[in-house]
């Protein structure tokens, strides 16, 4: 049986229901009335080192703006302010007082730690981070030799904000590997649930410029120790976390002329066997590439010889910069930022549960395998030998 007008009224009973979900949300703002704050600096307040010295990094409103450029005013691309409190939240929040706009923190890409509050743990940073909803987990950390909020009053000489020129440098590691792999506080504070460690990369000022070089070394979120470029070179190496990298190594027969190759590191395998009660670990990496400077080197490429000899100073030069890196982790930090002990937790977790892995881990043998991959070693280019060798 249907009723007259029954499919209108029911029709119309619809419509009234939806106009409830099409409410929109109660808490809009217009992105006129948001400050966008894309970069966070942390260090102690210098006037209690209890507290916490946050400054942020926001865009200028106005300063790329048609009335800003009409007025001929020169202003910085950048407002950068400050705040003190017993907490990373409750300094935001104290700015408050001081940022005319309503912060938007899910904006933040970067965030940089000051060394005193890294060495005395990283727990009040990433703690917030991964509690509070408002701050975005997935921004880039970076450790900095010395204040943080120093590196947020730079202005960049290619990019507007500091924020943006941390972003980038994440975007160029696949081919500078000289820095520890930029990751995200997520990342981070995994890896130290996880394995108890974690790398981040190293922020210095250099001559009133950012530089990126090396990286720091976590122990239950404390930062222990620096790695240089070299050691961090290594790091990436043997976390595979690197496929690509220029090398310069010594020419073979004559030590004072460099040779450059990219290399591609086109293999990455990592094995874990037990000797007598101990761990011994095997890590594999296989590489190719091409030779781009020979200048001072008389040797010819094209001559099996000769290539055989470059190949195999280049992979010297790499298996070198593998084996740095595991001295600094077992000799002078002694802490296992490679993941080695994440495969004997795997595969041998009763040996895992009776060992005490951070008196252990020193003195377990770790054997670093650097080979010609399938692609060898080429010479592109029009040159057999370089300028004045014939």
């Amino acid at each position: 049986m249907t009723f007259p007008g029954g499919r209108r009224a029911l029709a119309l009973l619809a419509l009234v229901l939806s106009a409830f979900l099409l409410g929109g949300c109660w808490d809009y703002l217009d992105l006129e009335r948001r400050g966008l704050v894309m970069a966070m600096a942390v260090d102690t307040d210098p006037a209690d080192s209890r507290r916490l010295r946050l400054a942020v990094e926001l865009p200028a409103p106005a300063a790329l703006g048609p009335s800003a450029m009409d007025s001929g005013a020169v202003r910085e691309p950048k407002i950068v302010m400050e705040a003190s409190g017993v907490s990373l939240i409750e300094a935001g929040n104290e700015l408050r007082s001081e940022l005319e706009r309503e912060p938007l923190w899910t904006q933040v890409i970067a965030v940089a730690v000051g060394e005193a509050v890294a060495r005395e743990g990283v727990a009040r940073v990433l703690d917030p981070f991964m509690r509070w909803d408002p701050l975005n987990p997935r921004a880039y950390l970076y450790l900095v030799d010395g204040e943080a909020r120093g590196v947020l009053r730079l202005l960049p000489s290619a990019q507007p904000l500091v924020a943006l020129a941390l972003r980038s440098f994440a975007d160029q590691f696949p081919f500078y590997p000289g820095m520890i792999r930029p990751r995200d506080v997520a990342s981070i504070h995994r890896d130290l649930q996880e394995t108890g460690s974690a790398v981040a990369p190293r922020v210095v000022v250099q001559e009133g410029q950012l530089r990126l070089v090396g990286g720091g070394v976590l122990k239950g979120g404390t930062l222990v120790g620096w790695l240089d470029a070299v050691q961090a070179e290594g790091t990436n190496c043997l976390l595979g976390w690197v496929y690509r990298a220029l090398v310069q190594f010594d020419c073979p027969v004559a030590p004072a002329g460099q040779v450059a190759a990219w290399a591609r590191l086109v293999d990455h395998r990592v094995t874990v066997a037990i000797l007598d009660g101990r761990p011994r670990f095997h890590v594999r990496r296989a590489v190719s590439g091409r030779l781009v400077d020979l200048a001072g080197c008389p040797m010819d490429p094209e001559d099996p010889a000769d290539l055989s000899r470059l190949t195999g100073a280049l992979i010297a030069a790499i298996r070198e910069r593998a084996m740095a890196a595991v001295e600094r982790a077992q000799g002078e930090l002694q802490v296992d930022y490679l993941r080695l002990g994440e495969l004997v937790r795997r595969h041998y977790p009763g040996l895992w549960r009776s060992v005490d892995w951070q008196k252990l881990f020193p003195h377990v043998e770790i054997d670093v395998q650097v080979e010609p991959g399938a692609g060898g070693i080429e010479s592109p280019g029009l040159l057999r030998r370089p300028v004045p060798y014939n």
